[in-house]
């Protein structure tokens, strides 16, 4: 949360972050249970990577990032340093791809050709088509782009006036992963129940790299809907009836020093509310997060 964007949670009580553990470890654990259920209805023995990727087909831009983030773990996989060099020119590489699959290979799941098999007007097609939004060249699409800019933008706001030791802190925490080196404890972390369906270690780190993805989409926006009632001054609380038809708020007061503030619960289970409502919604939330407060 730190490093998108809310630099002072670490200041909080911990609420925050242990909802939004608990609401990413939801997200996976539904991720992981509708690619079982693909898996049980195709009779493939085990869930890959496509599985995984076809749970998140209906958001675009989170579906190139993936394909991104697939892209570059396979080059790294392939990266070799050039023969004789020593560490000073480590830069100089040979990447071993295969001329005849090309990066291609990489980022075609088999499911996309449903798109170019639907029949003009039919209901699998018909919403604006997503064909378009499956492209390799998505990245030129500034509107599927703008959480990646508005994360850059962020971190630049956020660096711009910290010193050589807190930037130094900065990206270290930048290097945070939930799988990198502690796969096991990414697994524990899931709970018993996955340890049946017996995933590879290609798909734990997908599942990783999706987790640390929704923390960011969910700060954020928990950002945003903070920053949208401090300017409007209307504060957090729930509706209640009074009288019958008469509605009052209930207000939770600011503190003082409203920016150095870190997200609050209620910030987060606004996020996700609102990202239940968005076209391109991820699966994987519950009723559960959302419970008590009510952003207004």
């Amino acid at each position: 949360m730190y490093v998108f964007g809310d630099a002072h949670i670490r200041n909080g009580t911990g609420e925050a972050a242990a909802l939004m553990e608990s609401v990413v470890r939801d997200y996976i654990l539904n991720l992981l249970n509708e690619a079982a259920t693909a898996v049980f209805r195709s009779g493939s023995s085990r869930i890959t990577t496509e599985h995984i990727a076809f749970q998140v087909r209906h958001d675009p831009t989170k579906l190139n990032n993936l394909k991104e983030f697939l892209k570059w773990k396979e080059i790294r996989k392939n990266f070799a340093p050039d023969e004789g060099s020593g560490t000073s020119k480590a830069a100089v590489t040979k990447i071993k791809v295969d001329p005849k699959k090309g990066s291609k290979a990489l980022t075609h799941w088999s499911w996309e050709i449903m798109h170019d098999l639907v029949a003009p007007g039919d209901p699998l097609g018909a919403e604006e088509d997503d064909a378009d939004l499956l492209d390799d060249d998505i990245l030129t699409k500034p509107e599927f782009d703008s959480r990646n800019k508005e994360r850059l933008r962020q971190a630049d706001e956020m660096t711009k006036n910290m010193s050589k030791e807190e930037y130094m802190k900065y990206t270290e925490a930048r290097k945070a992963s939930f799988t990198y080196k502690k796969a096991k404890k990414f697994r524990d972390w899931l709970g018993p129940s996955i340890s049946a369906l017996k995933l590879h270690d290609d798909v734990i780190e997908v599942l990783g790299y999706l987790a640390w993805e929704m923390v960011g989409a969910i700060t954020q926006l928990g950002l945003s809907i903070k920053k949208e009632a401090e300017a409007h001054k209307t504060g957090y609380g729930s509706w209640r009836h009074k009288g019958g038809s008469i509605l009052s708020l209930r207000l939770t007061p600011y503190q003082k020093d409203s920016e150095k503030a870190p997200l609050q619960p209620l910030h987060i289970r606004e996020a996700v509310r609102r990202m239940q409502h968005l076209r391109y919604s991820a699966v994987g939330f519950t009723a559960s997060h959302l419970r008590k407060e009510r952003f207004v």
